[in-house]
């Protein structure tokens, strides 16, 4: 690809061409070639005061090289579908509201199930096993015996039926679709090393603006997420100049205490008409219960992806626990993208709010966000022409807009 091609199509925008594997890139910081079509001056580890950035509040950043040959013994991506069977096919299919068969193994029986809950608290539901054909199930479960004895197979499908399809309150023309989508544990380095597709693509096609430094109102990702969700703050600091941050909630409060009487940014979107979705692929659900608080007892989304979770961790076959962790090709991250897809598809005519938080691909790999970036591009430019984004890749859950206050208000201000 020629420079001026690349000046052509990715004006705004620091392409990192990737030459060998990871291994290869440990071994030496010189195997890669950065095109930027401006000159970023890096910050001096040696001297870091040297080069630092100074912003409107007086506050000095660095600018810090994600490829400075410091960081790359240590990156790390803990990819378990590495060597995985890359021509293997899912043995079921679930689509239209039907479930089939698909492969042409012999003497196979297949058969599936449904998993239901009424509360998020409540038991899990589990239907007698029963054939291919028609089925309304949201979390539906198929396995695969050799010989009608022997476990070969297992795998959860998900589909979304639309619930409530009355006539929207709202148009969607004007209350666009809000998607978060959360990488959990990802700095900015590390989403310019993994992620070079991801950003150069909102960057062009989007305008996507990047904030490359946030200031956490907490030290993890569930005290951060409460002051955005609820407007409320549950950990003490200081800020710049020593100005004291005060607690609104105690821990008996956000965490010993559920959660469903509170005013929270899900029901504030709905309120308005909005279908909703809250998606985490961690089963102890990274903002509510993280793992020993509370959370909410009741639904307080249109859709809800925890069961998927408790399936694959706990109510399933324990061959269909194991086909996510990597040899199938398939991890939980993937299966929460498709349950987005489903939902942005099955409530295409209606204003969307969904929350989706992929906790477990870099929480301890340095270089773990990597195999999200080629799917990542991909699903966007399927439902390009089908819903606007409005997209947070970051560290934590900081936010420099009252999403809560958008929704209730049709306000954002600064």
């Amino acid at each position: 690809m020629s420079q001026k091609l690349l000046e052509d199509n990715f004006k705004d925008s620091e392409l990192l061409f990737i030459f060998g594997s990871l291994e290869n890139r440990k071994n030496s910081s010189t195997q890669k070639v950065i095109f930027s079509t401006s000159t970023t001056n890096y910050t001096n580890l040696t001297n870091p005061r040297a080069t630092v950035t100074q912003y409107n509040d007086n506050c000095e950043i660095p600018k810090i090289d994600p490829w400075d040959y410091t960081v790359i013994p240590f990156l790390d991506e803990g990819d378990r579908t590495k060597n995985c069977n890359r021509t293997w096919k899912p043995y079921t299919e679930l689509a239209k509201g039907k479930w089939k068969i698909v492969t042409k193994e012999q003497n196979l029986t297949c058969k599936a199930r449904c998993h239901t809950w009424t509360s998020l608290k409540s038991p899990v539901n589990i239907t007698d096993w029963f054939p291919p054909g028609p089925t309304d199930c949201e979390f539906l479960e198929t396995a695969c015996w050799k010989n009608k004895t022997e476990e070969v197979y297992g795998y959860i499908h998900t589909q979304i039926r639309p619930k409530n399809l009355e006539k929207p309150k709202i148009k969607k023309k004007d209350h666009p679709d809000v998607f978060v989508f959360l990488v959990d544990s990802v700095a900015t380095g590390m989403a310019r090393r993994s992620l070079p597709k991801t950003l150069g693509y909102l960057k062009t096609k989007f305008k996507a603006v990047e904030f490359p430094f946030v200031s956490p109102v907490a030290a993890r990702s569930q005290v951060n997420a409460v002051p955005l969700w609820f407007g409320k703050q549950v950990e003490a600091g200081t800020q710049k100049g020593g100005k004291t941050i005060k607690v609104d909630w105690t821990e008996e409060e956000y965490c010993k205490t559920f959660l469903d009487n509170r005013t929270d940014m899900f029901r504030g979107f709905e309120k308005i008409g909005y279908k909703t979705a809250y998606i985490d692929d961690w089963s102890s659900q990274t903002l509510t219960n993280n793992p020993d608080c509370k959370g909410f007892q009741n639904f307080y989304t249109t859709h809800n992806f925890n069961l998927f979770n408790k399936i694959s961790d706990w109510t399933g076959l324990k061959i269909t626990k194991k086909h996510l962790n990597g040899q199938f090709c398939r991890e939980v991250h993937q299966s929460a993208m498709e349950y987005f897809e489903q939902f942005a598809e099955a409530y295409s005519d209606y204003p969307k709010f969904s929350w989706n938080w992929f906790v477990h691909l870099a929480h301890s790999h340095l270089s773990g966000a990597d195999r999200m970036d080629t799917p990542m591009v991909d699903m966007f430019r399927r439902n390009v022409e089908k819903v606007i984004f409005q997209i947070e890749i970051t560290e934590k859950v900081e936010k420099s807009c009252d999403l809560q206050k958008w929704a209730q208000y049709d306000f954002c201000g600064p």
